[in-house]
């Protein structure tokens, strides 16, 4: 039995103010997509509020994430995913970049000093889709994780009347999904600090032209760590990544 409930809108706003009306809400995540083509880049997504969350490290991760999530599949839900959203429910996060030294079995080199995890993942019963080329907006809620047929309708239109609710205010102007936001300060500069200095990190790019020139390999991912302190400021992580989005515009933009 389809447990999905969904509710649609037109839609032409920006789905960054959209997300602005649940950045307080725990683990909030936006895929983000700039190209509005019928097969490219045709939806970005929005959700919250995870029902469950995977947070492990160790080469195991995926196989535990996979076990985990098992739990909650194997039903059928043929003709809705096609008609409304690729996605109206399922687990979004992230795996590490150090992760794939795992899979690869490569040594690690650089020092572990952060301490994250290898995979971060929550489990949505609830997703926000806008569809940017027919200019739709689709809720849907899925009742999950109850397994019986009552209690999980009862928990999708529960939740997917609360987001209804608050959608409904925007999109009538009765709320301002910026309402709030906190913007850094230019009277007190972030103090950006790198792990490279400019001359270490052009004396490491010269390095991997001359490993390139010799044909010891093709490609090189060198990156720069950029971090900043911010304890005791009150600052707004959605600013911080439409300052991103503003400056570096991308196809698809995560944020989590």
């Amino acid at each position: 039995m389809n447990q999905h409930l969904s509710k649609s809108f037109d839609f032409r706003g920006n789905s960054l103010e959209l997300l602005g009306l649940f950045r307080a809400e725990p683990h909030v995540f936006f895929l983000d997509s700039s190209q509005y083509d019928l097969h490219r880049g045709r939806y970005s997504f929005i959700g919250f509020d995870p029902f469950d969350i995977f947070v492990h490290k160790g080469k195991d991760s995926l196989k535990l994430l996979k076990n985990q999530f098992s739990q909650y599949g194997g039903e059928e839900e043929q003709g809705f995913t096609s008609q409304r959203s690729p996605l109206t429910a399922g687990v979004v996060g992230c795996l590490s970049y150090d992760y794939g030294l795992h899979q690869e079995k490569v040594c690690r080199s650089a020092q572990d000093d952060l301490d994250l995890p290898d995979a971060f993942f929550g489990f949505y019963d609830c997703i926000l889709t806008v569809d940017h080329f027919t200019q739709k907006l689709f809720i849907t809620s899925s009742g999950l994780p109850e397994k019986d047929g009552r209690l999980r309708e009862k928990r999708a239109s529960e939740r997917l009347d609360r987001i209804v609710k608050k959608v409904n205010l925007y999109l009538n102007g009765e709320v301002n999904s910026r309402r709030g936001f906190i913007k850094a300060s230019s009277n007190h500069p972030l103090a950006f600090r790198c792990n490279f200095s400019r001359e270490q990190y052009w004396k490491a790019a010269q390095e991997a032209l001359d490993y390139i020139g010799c044909g010891d390999i093709y490609q090189v991912n060198l990156s720069q760590r950029f971090e900043f302190d911010l304890a005791n400021r009150e600052f707004d992580p959605l600013v911080l990544y439409q300052a991103l989005r503003d400056l570096s515009p991308v196809a698809f933009g995560g944020y989590l």
